[in-house]
């Protein structure tokens, strides 16, 4: 028997660690940017942005055709440099990128 719910929540834990494998690269000190291709016209690119005060990363879930950038469809500004507000971000990224 074919389990809808089952099977898309397993597609949605592998394509949060697969962003989560490139993405991670940017809590590393000397790391400002990261990015993960999820198809030919989509990617996720992320920023470590400060104001001198505080860190967090802006993680843009972008669209492109035929190679050129046709906008954001979605931009994620986290809290804090950190795992769980990474995760959390790839999460609601994941959900938009599914429509779920």
């Amino acid at each position: 028997m074919y389990n809808d719910f089952a099977d898309i929540q397993k597609i949605k834990y592998q394509l949060v660690n697969s962003i989560l494998g490139e993405l991670e690269e940017i809590l590393k000190d000397d790391t400002y940017t990261a990015n993960y291709w999820l198809d030919n016209a989509h990617n996720v690119f992320a920023t470590k942005d400060n104001n001198g005060r505080s860190e967090w990363i802006e993680i843009h879930f972008e669209l492109y055709q035929a190679e050129e950038h046709i906008g954001d469809i979605l931009v994620v500004d986290t809290e804090e440099v950190s795992q769980s507000a990474l995760i959390k971000a790839a999460k609601e990224i994941v959900d938009k990128y599914l429509y779920v």
